[in-house]
């Protein structure tokens, strides 16, 4: 039922969010959130523009081995989905608490529910299949929303390092976003423009920190036609490495953080 209603929330919020193609008669259309400064072809001088402030990114977040010389994190979790947004909600409860723990640099890991109707339920995906514990016994479940939240969650705790490794990479210039200023680098996988198979990403880094600000991107996987604005806020350093440990997500890159349509809260992040 709910990945119904995250369907039917994806051809509402298609008509809300900029960027893609308008909507087809009885189709699906395909966001494309690749800018007009960024060619289709091969394009070296952009190219190595991108990987050199992408590669600042990441030393500014206290660079690879911050992150990957860990085997394990955890952290508490909130997330909070309002209005529309709870159309998109693949939790069991809109204002889901979580206490999750993830192997680094993979995508497995597990989520121990803390309240909602599965309050107490561990979900958890490895290999990409997810599984569910309860009451003592765990068992292989198929479900859709889990493996695609999981994942998720542990691609935005290491998305400063998960950018970097985008196999196609463009600058595109300057921006000011509310009156501030941001170096923005596209980047994604299979070729420059939208395809089904791969996300795509505007990534905003402050010049002044280097680090990852905003990021506008796809949700291939569950909804095509939609894209959404992610701000990386309350940057703490946490062993060397910065998380972000407040993230809200909007509709527009220079939308109101407050005024989102979910709002993910990462706190007593740990790792091994």
């Amino acid at each position: 039922m709910r990945r119904g209603l995250i369907v039917l929330g994806g051809v509402l919020g298609a008509l809300l969010v900029g960027g893609g193609t308008a909507l087809a008669v009885l189709g699906v259309p395909l966001v494309d959130i690749r800018p007009d400064e960024v060619r289709l072809g091969d394009d070296p001088v952009a190219e190595a523009r991108g990987r050199e402030l992408l590669a600042e990114m990441l030393e500014a977040h206290g660079g690879a081995d911050a992150l990957l010389r860990h085997r394990t994190a955890s952290f508490d979790f909130e997330d909070t989905w309002v209005g529309l947004g709870t159309l998109f909600n693949p939790w069991p409860d809109a204002a889901q608490r979580a206490h999750v723990t993830l192997d680094v640099h993979s995508f497995d890991s597990e989520v121990l529910l803390e309240n909602g109707p599965q309050a107490g339920v561990t979900w958890g995906i490895t290999d990409f299949a997810t599984w569910r514990r309860s009451d003592g016994a765990t068992e292989t479940v198929h479900d859709a929303d889990m493996r695609f939240m999981l994942p998720t969650v542990h691609y935005f705790f290491e998305m400063p390092q998960r950018l970097t490794e985008a196999a196609i990479v463009r600058y595109v210039g300057p921006r000011e976003v509310r009156g501030e200023r941001y170096e923005v680098v596209y980047a994604t996988w299979g070729e420059p423009g939208a395809n089904p198979d791969f996300d795509q990403y505007l990534i905003y880094l402050d010049p002044d920190s280097h680090r990852l600000a905003k990021v506008h991107y796809t949700v291939r996987e569950i909804a095509p036609f939609v894209s959404g604005i992610a701000h990386l806020l309350d940057q703490r350093e946490v062993d060397g490495f910065w998380v972000a440990h407040d993230i809200p997500v909007t509709t527009e890159v220079d939308g109101d953080p407050d005024a989102n349509l979910h709002r993910m809260v990462f706190s007593n992040v740990a790792f091994d």
